[in-house]
């Protein structure tokens, strides 16, 4: 069994976006999203999306094994330890 943490959200279709294209690329996205059974648009959302998801994945979430996750929950709720030279540098960039 593993954990999958996710901070992707949902939103409604309300927004539009336009941009340029050359014609032999229109030509063939039109063609794949015909054979695809979609809209182009649905296919070039769908594909965008998945694109931005995987390049993303790494920031908006992770998959950890539960041993990972236990550890990760331990690190969390542990107070921080002491660190007495941090404190003093701190103290004394505080000073001047």
């Amino acid at each position: 069994m593993s954990y999958k943490v996710s901070t992707l959200q949902l939103m409604g279709k309300n927004e539009r976006i336009s941009m340029r294209i050359a014609a032999d690329d229109l030509s063939l996205l039109r063609s794949a999203a015909k054979e695809s059974g979609v809209s182009l648009s649905e296919f070039l959302i769908d594909g965008s999306v998945e694109r931005a998801q995987e390049m993303l994945c790494d920031r908006t979430e992770f998959v950890l094994d539960p041993a990972s996750w236990d550890a990760m929950i331990e690190a969390v709720e542990t107070p921080p330890r002491e660190l007495p030279k941090l404190r003093e540098l701190f103290e004394r960039t505080r000073a001047k």
